[in-house]
């Protein structure tokens, strides 16, 4: 519903986030695909609604469409989170790329929502992760996207195991090489291996994890919880008044 969307919508703000990401199809294990034009219904009222109250945070569209990236894009959204990284819609790098300023989240995804987590393999996790990584950012900067635009995310519970997730945790600031910010995104997460608690409870684990990787200096996390990880962030990193 648009009213629940607006309530959560700032919810997020006054809670203190530093990007707004905004999707209407879901891409979690078994979900089904939601075609471009409900998605820009679902998304557009949204999008006016920012413009009209003058929000001024960057708002970021999850979406595996160029047609959707493009309207959103032409509606005030900034940043567009790919999460099958170009694989879903080849068009979406050149689509993008016709926007100097926007920012594309490329993300690694082992197979569809439909299918990702049916027995996924690996011989190397994290080298076919870089590997895989290193070819979409080379195709985003030869269909024009220029490097300083693409954050890289290597796409914890998109086909991979709870053990292959805790690998990438453990080892993400090995993907730094590739030159681009990272991206994380565990919150509430099969991973916790706490399917029957409530959201609330799995916050607290989720904050747990990512206290590790904020620690580390990761670039980006993708929280459900934004208040309880600015507290965290702000007692970590103190702001001085001088």
């Amino acid at each position: 519903k648009f009213e629940d969307s607006i309530k959560h919508l700032n919810q997020l703000i006054n809670d203190g986030a530093d990007i707004i990401d905004i999707g209407a199809e879901s891409t979690k294990p078994y979900s089904t695909p939601v075609s471009s034009e409900v998605q820009i219904e679902r998304i557009l009222p949204i999008l006016k609604y920012i413009k009209e109250k003058s929000i001024n945070i960057p708002i970021s569209i999850d979406t595996r469409s160029s047609i959707v990236a493009k309207t959103c894009i032409e509606h005030g959204a900034s940043i567009i989170n790919d999460v099958s990284g170009f694989d879903y819609d080849s068009k979406m790098a050149e689509t993008t790329a016709q926007y100097p300023y926007v920012k594309i989240i490329i993300q690694h995804s082992k197979g569809t929502p439909e299918n990702m987590q049916d027995c996924p393999q690996y011989e190397n996790l994290i080298d076919e992760i870089f590997k895989n990584l290193k070819e979409k950012i080379d195709f985003a900067v030869s269909n024009g996207i220029k490097k300083e635009n693409i954050v890289i995310d290597p796409g914890i519970g998109f086909g991979k195991t709870r053990e292959q997730n805790f690998e990438i945790i453990n080892r993400w600031k090995e993907l730094k090489t590739l030159g681009c910010p990272i991206m994380l995104g565990l919150s509430r997460k099969s991973l916790l291996n706490i399917p029957q608690m409530s959201n609330e409870e799995k916050d607290l684990y989720t904050l747990a994890l990512n206290s590790i990787i904020i620690k580390e200096k990761i670039d980006y996390i993708r929280v459900h919880n934004v208040k309880i990880h600015k507290i965290l962030i702000d007692t970590i990193y103190p702001q001085t008044t001088d």
